[in-house]
């Protein structure tokens, strides 16, 4: 069954990626409605020898 055609279904693209005062990595999305989401990754430096 699908939904009717009234309901809306995001659709999440990509408008970019950032970097925070914090050092994360800031992932943000748009959807045409005009909502929007920021998914954060925390950044691991690698230790080096």
């Amino acid at each position: 069954m699908s939904p009717a055609m009234s309901q809306h279904a995001h659709v999440h693209v990509n408008h970019g990626v950032a970097i925070s005062d914090a050092g994360e990595l800031l992932e943000q999305f748009t959807c045409r409605c005009g909502a929007t989401w920021t998914k954060t990754y925390q950044v691991i430096a690698p230790e080096w020898d």
